[in-house]
Parts: structure tokens; C-alpha cells; sequence
């Protein structure tokens, strides 16, 4: 017996020191992103704005235009503007972990009684066990939230389409029909394919839907140019653990409640908002509504 206590009481202290967790700022890092946050979010920026480039690469080849009055009208006209109304990508990126954890300690007191035994006159007799039980339980949780979050604002024109680094080139590394990168992402939730691209051109479909007309391209359809593409990709990542002892002890036994004594999870969700669009009011109010009813709120901005 005092072997048994001793065994409940060091469950129950390592249970109340472990739970601190809950009290305490999450750390950014995971299994899956075991480095340090900085070079996290450096490394998902890198990683969107290659993704950008080679959208905005396919967009221009897709984009031959309809003739009106003998010009050439581009489907998506502030993707190559330069000036005050130069095409411009508004990035959000967010970063969101929750931890929590909760112990819920019990026990439950039992009362044993005379055993009752009924007679029959044939078939002899039925033995039943009687007793009492009566659980008494106390629960408390802890809860630690934390959410990093920025935007950035990249040039069409000089930091997608003429992005280029020791380990990117747009000619090399796109695909100019499907605008993917050309070698596979292995990356897990928002560091692998987030297939921008694949989004954008989905968008313009209508637009760039062609006939030919004297050797000029007609969109079949009559609607004004977009004034934004947009796409919002979230990634939610829960994973949760919890210890359960029990003991089957007279008259006391203690973790005897349906509750685990301890429990613990974590809530991950990355997302990135991207817009694409003429640099203008009318872009920036966009995104930020999208911004806005997403969930994400940024702390600082930074134009590249």
C-alpha cells in the first residue's frame, strides 16, 4: 500500500509540473519546424515569394491580350505597369500556436456492505455484492496562446519577375504553362506546394478563355479586366496526449473519474493571404478585408 501512494503522489506532481506548460509563451518551433523563428518565417517568405514569381511568369505568358481598335489590351493590364499603379503582391503571413493543458485529478471512496444472498426454493441461491462509491474529482486547465503575424508587399515587376538567387532562376525553375516550381516541394503545411499559381490562373480562366479572330485572341467572355486575384491558404495541425492511471483499491482508489488525469495539446495554424493587384487603394482595402475576416491581424510591414 504505501508503495501504491507513493506511486499516486509522484503521478500527481509530475502531472502539476508538466501542466505548466500551459502557463508559460509557446515556442514557434515543432518536430516539423525545429528551427528558430526567424529562420522560419525567413524561410516560408523565400518560399511564397518563389511560388509568386513563377505564378505571376505563367500569368504574363497566358496573358497575350484581345485586339480592340487595332491594339493589343492584356487581360491583366497593371501586371507589367510601372509608375504609381505598378502591379504589386500584398503578402500576410500568420502564425498561430495554442497550447493547453489540464489535470483533473480524482477519487472515488467505496463503502462495502454484507453480501446479499436470495434463496430459491429450486436451483439454489444468488450471492450479490453490495457497497457504496462515492467520486470526488477537481479539474483545471491552462491555456497559452501565441500569434505572429506581418505583411509584405512585393513589386510585379522588379521583386517577382526579376527575382533571382544562388538557388532560384524563374526561366529554370518555373513551369511558364503551369507556373509550378519545376522541382517538387517536399515541405510540410505552409512551407510545401501552396500551389499559387495553380489559383491564380484558375481565376483568370475566364479571361483568358480564347478565340481567334484574324490571328488576335477574343475572350470569350465581355468582363472588364479583375482589378485583384486573390488566394488564402490556412493549415490547421492539432495533436493532443494524456495519461490515465487508475487504481482499483478499497477503500480508497484513486484516478477513478472517466476524466484523464492529464491532458495535454497543441493547436497549430499557419496561413498566407495573398493579392495580387494594381497599387492602389482599392488593392490595399482588398486585402485587408480578406485580412480581416481571416483572423489575421499584422504587427508590422515591410515593403521589399
Amino acid at each position: 500500500m504505501p508503495t501504491q501512494n507513493a506511486r499516486f503522489i509522484s503521478a500527481t506532481a509530475l502531472s502539476l509540473f508538466t501542466s505548466s506548460c500551459g502557463l508559460q509563451t509557446p515556442t514557434m518551433q515543432s518536430p516539423l519546424r525545429p528551427s528558430p523563428t526567424s529562420e522560419v518565417v525567413l524561410n516560408i517568405i523565400y518560399h511564397v515569394q518563389e511560388e509568386l514569381a513563377c505564378a505571376v511568369y505563367a500569368i504574363k505568358q497566358h496573358d497575350r491580350g484581345r485586339l480592340e481598335n487595332n491594339k493589343i489590351i492584356k487581360d491583366v493590364p497593371w501586371l507589367l505597369e510601372t509608375g504609381a499603379k505598378a502591379g504589386v503582391a500584398k503578402v500576410t503571413l500568420t502564425l498561430t500556436v495554442d497550447d493547453k493543458t489540464t489535470i483533473a485529478p480524482s477519487l472515488s471512496d467505496t463503502a462495502l456492505y454484507p453480501n446479499k444472498i436470495t434463496s430459491f426454493t429450486h436451483g439454489g441461491n444468488i450471492v450479490s455484492p453490495q457497497s457504496f462509491s462515492l467520486g470526488i474529482g477537481v479539474s483545471g486547465s491552462a491555456e497559452a496562446n501565441r500569434k505572429i503575424s506581418t505583411d509584405y508587399t512585393f513589386s510585379i515587376r522588379d521583386d517577382l519577375l526579376n527575382f533571382k538567387n544562388s538557388n532560384f532562376d524563374i526561366v529554370e525553375d518555373c513551369d511558364e504553362n503551369t507556373g509550378a516550381l519545376k522541382l517538387p516541394t517536399t515541405g510540410a503545411m505552409i512551407s510545401g506546394d501552396l500551389r499559387i499559381a495553380d489559383s491564380f490562373l484558375g481565376l483568370l480562366g475566364y479571361y483568358t478563355a480564347q478565340t481567334q479572330n484574324n490571328g488576335a485572341n477574343q475572350p470569350l467572355g465581355k468582363a472588364l479586366p479583375p482589378d485583384t486575384l486573390q488566394t488564402d491558404i490556412t493549415f490547421t495541425l492539432n495533436g493532443s496526449g494524456s495519461v490515465s492511471p487508475f487504481w482499483k483499491l478499497v477503500p480508497i482508489s484513486p484516478g477513478s473519474s472517466t476524466l484523464p488525469l492529464l491532458a495535454a495539446s497543441r493547436n497549430s495554424i499557419d496561413e498566407v493571404l495573398v493579392t495580387l493587384g494594381p497599387n492602389t487603394p482599392a488593392t490595399a482595402t482588398a486585402h485587408n478585408i480578406t485580412k480581416a475576416n481571416s483572423g489575421g491581424a499584422a504587427v508590422g510591414s515591410g515593403g521589399t
